[in-house]
């Protein structure tokens, strides 16, 4: 299932914001609803905006309508995989930066891993996803967006 998140607040509410259309959009893949989510989370908070798909083949349906500023995908999952996927957007978006987060480890694939930018061996602490992220989309991109939320006043009940 496609879900967006714009967890923003802190406090665990709906977010908030005087447009969001300017904001990165990063693509998360995990066939574990758990790691998606947890992903997306940390990444919202940090001010960026993701979204995620399950499946490698939901994934490249996303990519094709819109392609997202960072893609971060898992390798293996059911219902077109990692691998795939990569091939699928270094051949079509080459520019599309990608990172792998994965329980393989490195070097499983290189023919394919060679498209990605980045690789992170699965379990991965919040700290090393985000400086693995900033090392693709502008830190301070997150940090202007941080502050217009807590400039910006809540929509009237």
């Amino acid at each position: 299932m496609i879900s967006e998140t714009n967890i923003m607040t802190g406090g665990g509410g709906a977010g908030f914001a005087a447009s969001e259309d300017d904001w990165p959009r990063i693509l998360v893949v995990d066939d574990s609803p758990t790691m998606r989510n947890m992903i997306m989370l940390v990444l919202s908070y940090s001010g960026y905006r993701a979204f995620g798909a399950s499946s490698g083949d939901e994934a490249r349906a996303l990519v094709a309508i819109d392609p997202p500023a960072l893609l971060i995908t898992d390798l293996n999952m059911t219902s077109g995989d990692g691998w795939e996927l990569i091939a699928f957007c270094s051949a079509r978006y080459p520019q599309l930066p990608i990172l792998i987060v994965s329980g393989l480890p490195p070097g499983t694939r290189p023919e394919i891993e060679c498209y990605a930018r980045g690789y992170l061996t699965k379990p991965f602490g919040n700290r090393t996803l985000l400086a693995e992220v900033a090392r693709f989309l502008p830190a301070d991109a997150a940090i202007s967006n941080i502050r217009r939320l807590s400039t910006t006043p809540p929509p009237a009940r």
